[in-house]
C-alpha cells in the first residue's frame, strides 16, 4: 500500500475543495448563460481555473491519496469502536466473574461451617 506525506494529502484536499467550488460556479454561470445574462470573460476564467485545477488534481493522483486517507480514517474508527466494545464486554464480564467468586466463597464457607459443626 502506498504511503503519502501529510503535505501531499493536504494539497489534494485543497484541490478537491477548489474543484467542488469551481463546479458550482461553472454550473451557475452556465445557467446564467442559458438565460442570456452572463459575462463571457468571467465564464472563460472560471472554466480555465476549473480545467487547470482538474489537471493538477489528476497529475498529483489526488483521487488515490484521498481514498487512502478515507480508508485509514475508516480503519481507525473501526479499531476505536472495536476497542470500546471490547472494554464494555470485559467490564461486564469482570463484574459477572467477581459475582461468581463471591457466591463460590459463600458456598465454600457455608460448607466448611456445616462440616465443622458436625
Amino acid at each position: 500500500m502506498a504511503s503519502y506525506t501529510s503535505t501531499e494529502i493536504k494539497d489534494c484536499l485543497v484541490l478537491d475543495k477548489a474543484l467542488k467550488e469551481y463546479i458550482v460556479r461553472k454550473s451557475d454561470l452556465l445557467k446564467q448563460k442559458a438565460a442570456g445574462g452572463v459575462d463571457q470573460r468571467l465564464l472563460d476564467q472560471t472554466l480555465k481555473l476549473f480545467y487547470d485545477t482538474e489537471e493538477k488534481f489528476l497529475k498529483m493522483k489526488c483521487r488515490q491519496k484521498i481514498e487512502f486517507l478515507r480508508l485509514n480514517e475508516t480503519a481507525i474508527l473501526d479499531l476505536e469502536q472495536a476497542m470500546k466494545s471490547e472494554a464494555t464486554i470485559l467490564k461486564k464480564n469482570k463484574k459477572e466473574q467477581n459475582l461468581y467468586i463471591v457466591l463460590g466463597a459463600i458456598v465454600l464457607l457455608t460448607g466448611f461451617i456445616i462440616i465443622i459443626r458436625k
